[in-house]
């Protein structure tokens, strides 16, 4: 979560215009961010020291971190990543 929190951060801080496009790995990153923190917020509560309450809190972390992690990488890998022009 740290990652992908330190990504869009990366992201705001940059200059230049966005392209529609770009909107494609932000919000895959954005859904997976929120997946991941729902999944922490889970894993904190006292009901995660039920082992079924604790797995399934894990599968949605982890599946929040395929979503913001990975989709980012193939949207980079397609061309469908972050273009900031103007630099």
């Amino acid at each position: 979560m740290g990652f992908s929190l330190s990504f869009l951060s990366l992201w705001a801080g940059l200059g230049g215009r966005w392209q529609a496009f770009d909107l494609v790995a932000v919000l895959a990153i954005l859904l997976g961010t929120a997946v991941q923190i729902k999944a922490l917020a889970d894993l904190l509560s006292v009901g995660s020291l039920v082992l079924a309450n604790y797995n399934r809190s894990r599968k949605i972390f982890l599946i929040g971190l395929a979503l913001g992690v990975a989709f980012a990488i193939f949207g980079d890998i397609t061309g469908y990543d972050l273009h900031i022009l103007g630099e």
